[in-house]
């Protein structure tokens, strides 16, 4: 089963682990994008999007699998 994860600083996935979704760090993104990877939903905030490279940001919009939510402030 795919499985949601959030990603990004304490602050902003804080909220997501107290309700039981697992939180990583921003510096694993690119893992919990990959084929290999069993996410089905990657949580990030806009302004983590915002610092990713243009190549990986390109990479994010046309993804099927995992689905990744963008929430801004």
């Amino acid at each position: 089963m795919a499985k949601i994860v959030v990603c990004g600083n304490e602050e902003f996935t804080l909220g997501f682990e107290l309700v039981g979704i697992e939180a990583v760090s921003m510096d694993k993104f690119e893992a919990l994008i990959s084929k290999s990877s069993d996410c089905g939903i990657v949580i990030i905030s806009q302004d983590n999007y915002d610092t990713l490279s243009l190549k990986l940001k390109n990479i994010v919009d046309k993804l099927l699998k995992p689905i990744v939510v963008i929430l801004s402030k």
